[in-house]
């Protein structure tokens, strides 16, 4: 059986990193992929895992991974307080991720293909 406060105590932990109203108006008004993982990486506690390399051309994926990955770490931190189908039940937030990363993984192989052959038939490159 799960020790509820050592649980409650991660989750007001993890809630106290949260956004504020302030941070989501200070971000409507940014125009960029860029300009938001600025804000991010040197506003918020999402610092820790956003890596921007004063690149301008940082894709909308990029970020979406890397905010991913935050998801992914706080699952991680209540994995070791969960057993039998407590601990079942909790894993499953993860599939989320995994069926996101096989629907990304699965359209990058559609374009790929498609890609191969458009250049097949029409000899473009």
């Amino acid at each position: 059986m799960p020790n509820y406060n050592v649980i409650n105590a991660k989750v007001h932990s993890i809630l106290g990193r949260r956004l504020l109203h302030e941070d989501y108006k200070n971000l409507s008004r940014l125009s960029g992929t860029y300009d938001i993982a600025g804000y991010l990486s040197k506003n918020t506690d999402y610092s820790k895992y956003i890596e921007i390399n004063n690149t301008p051309d940082i894709h909308r994926d990029d970020l979406e991974r890397m905010l991913k990955k935050v998801l992914v770490y706080y699952i991680d931190k209540f994995d070791n307080y969960f057993n039998g189908e407590y601990r079942d039940f909790f894993m499953t937030f993860y599939l989320k991720y995994e069926i996101y990363d096989l629907k990304k993984n699965s359209k990058a192989y559609s374009h790929r293909r498609r890609a191969f052959y458009i250049k097949e038939l029409f000899g473009v490159c």
